[in-house]
């Protein structure tokens, strides 16, 4: 000790471990300290009352140390006005962004958080009562998350802010029945601030209760819902939750997401018109197809509809039981259409969508292993067409082939392309196509279904796929590419790929040499961008291509730079570089080679 202060511990050296360090700050200190006050014991002993003295004062003062954390200068600075906008700053996002708890992570990060606002609640009464009175941080209510028992707190701290409800109703084994929870919800009082409903059924019985006595006969402010079975009670087959679509539509009439898992919608006899006119997301998850029962209506969406369906059967004719085909209406605000299936044929679910004559949309995800069903047309019409085409090639291993009852496609499309805005003066608005399938098979059994799409204004074309795939054979590539006459810019992420794209486009011995692409400027070979890895995460690194596959290639390119076209750059990973031996081939068909 100095002066009558502490010495606080010496700088930490980086080359000393741990240990070495805190042997080091105690030798320092006792040295600063005790050897100063007693630098020999024996001539010093009448002072020893100084030492009592000294440690007395050190123990009144550590007596003080408990209150130190209560006195923190944030609590004492600043005005409570502002401790509650950092604290509702912090914690906007703390929930997760949908009620549904569908990855890994976030159950992780709301626990995360919940523990910071328990922590933060223990610092100083200050700062307990400021929480209190957040009522934002508490209308969450998860109960598998938290502990029902504290289900009670947050709906009293919530006070009057949307309310959003997360039950599972209701497991043996709670001491507090989640039943309680939500009737002390579903009151008037509270009734009216509750927007977002999230229902896990833990038991079939609850079932039939469900639309009879459980949910009141209307919840106009009410515009999440999602109904289910509980995860680990899903069974293999035949247990559904059969919701009436009338009764949804007066229950809820100002729904915004509507997600049904292991549910099916029932269609009213009458065949009556049954319309949600706020309806934003449609999710429609079931693992037996079957069970998509209904007679004749019509369902009107806006403007987002996402289907999702995975049936755990295999294909069979009996696997939709549609009595009396009803009609899906997509709206003119459209934004994104979902319907996705892992073995089932989807052609009688498509078949009910109906889109109104020259809708603009953007599509942001399309699934459909029966691709003959699929009307591009009512999506990518004349009046919009696409500007950004993904293709990924994609093939499942094994036995199982494809053909046009199992085969699986996606098609993707984002209205904004932040990837393509730099280098194309197109629009931001302008819809893009994301295309995943087997072209080889596709063009052997059924009519090209793109040659019903518009590409006179597509700017960029990827293509992505594995070393299994083929992407295309002369005579359908020819037909169908000469129509893209304004692309910029063209990825092939893969060699196997490129090569037969390339060679697609190599003319036969003897005939005239045609520009396919007018306006290219731009090819990548090889190189993962940013927009390729949109659509598709290669599962292992791209390999250096052999000799002769790079001089198939750079052949095919030079055939195509042949009398003037325009081709500026190509671009192939930067390992190539130090390939002299093909380099000088592209260069003497005046391309400009880039390693990226």
């Amino acid at each position: 000790m100095q002066n009558g202060s502490l010495v606080g511990p010496p700088p930490p050296i980086q080359a000393l471990s741990e240990a070495e360090y805190h042997r080091a700050f105690a030798q320092d200190y006792w040295i600063s300290t005790a050897q100063a006050r007693l630098p020999t014991l024996v001539p010093h002993i009448p002072h020893v009352s100084v030492v009592d003295d000294h440690i007395h004062g050190l123990e009144h003062t550590l007596s003080y140390a408990k209150y130190v954390r209560n006195l923190s200068l944030p609590a004492l600075k600043l005005p409570i006005e502002l401790l509650s906008l950092v604290f509702e700053y912090l914690f906007a996002d703390w929930a997760p962004t949908r009620l549904r708890i569908i990855t890994a992570h976030q159950p992780t990060r709301f626990l995360y958080r919940l523990n910071c606002l328990s922590a933060a609640m223990h610092v100083c009464h200050v700062w307990r009562n400021t929480l209190i009175h957040c009522p934002s941080l508490w209308s969450f209510v998860n109960t598998t998350l938290i502990p029902p028992r504290l289900a009670p707190w947050f709906l009293e701290f919530s006070r009057n802010v949307p309310l959003h409800l997360y039950l599972e109703l209701s497991r043996p084994d709670e001491k507090i029945n989640s039943f309680e929870i939500l009737r002390s919800v579903l009151i008037p009082p509270q009734m009216s601030r509750l927007f977002a409903l999230n229902l896990d059924l833990c038991h079939l019985s609850i079932v039939p209760a469900l639309t009879t006595a459980i949910l009141p006969s209307q919840m106009p402010n009410l515009t999440y819902l999602h109904i289910g079975l509980a995860p680990d009670l899903i069974p293999t087959n035949h247990n559904v939750i059969y919701i009436p679509l009338a009764w949804l539509s007066k229950f809820a009439p100002n729904l915004d997401q509507l997600h049904l898992h292991q549910c099916a919608l029932t269609w009213p006899e009458s065949g009556e018109l049954v319309t949600l006119p706020s309806l934003r997301i449609f999710e429609y998850s079931i693992k037996d197809a079957a069970r998509y029962v209904s007679p004749k209506a019509t369902l009107t969406l806006e403007p987002n509809a996402y289907f999702l369906g995975g049936p755990e059967t295999l294909p069979s004719a009996d696997l939709y039981t549609i009595k009396s085909e009803p009609t899906i209406v997509l709206s003119e605000k459209l934004q994104s259409l979902t319907i996705c299936s892992i073995y089932a044929p989807l052609a009688p679910l498509i078949s009910l969508l109906r889109v109104p004559r020259g809708v603009c949309t953007s599509l942001t995800t399309l699934s459909c292993d029966d691709f003959s069903a699929l009307p591009l047309r009512r999506f990518c019409g004349a009046d919009r067409p696409p500007h950004t085409m993904l293709f990924s090639v994609m093939t499942i291993s094994g036995e199982w082939s494809y053909s046009p009852q199992n085969w699986e496609y996606d098609i993707f499309a984002w209205a904004n392309s932040p990837s393509s805005v730099d280098w194309t003066s197109a629009s931001r608005e302008e819809p893009s196509l994301h295309v995943h399938g087997d072209w080889n098979a596709l063009h052997g059994e059924l009519t090209n279904p793109l040659t019903e799409i518009d590409l006179s204004e597509l700017r960029l074309l990827v293509f992505v796929g594995e070393e299994n795939t083929k992407v295309t054979d002369l005579g359908l590539s020819e037909g169908f590419y000469r129509k893209a006459t304004k692309l910029e810019r063209l990825e092939v992420a893969n060699w196997k790929v490129a090569i037969d794209f390339f060679r697609a486009l190599v003319p036969q011995p003897g005939s005239e040499v045609e520009p396919l692409f007018p306006r290219l400027a731009d090819i990548y070979v090889g190189v993962a961008t940013e927009i390729s890895e949109q659509g598709h995460e290669p599962k292992a690194p791209i390999k250096c291509p052999a000799p002769d596959e790079l001089i198939r290639i750079v052949s095919c390119l030079a055939a195509r730079c042949a009398r003037g076209y325009p081709l500026q750059r190509i671009h192939f990973p930067s390992h190539l570089e130090d390939s002299s031996e093909w380099i000088d081939r592209v260069k003497e068909t005046g391309v400009l080679v880039k390693f990226v």
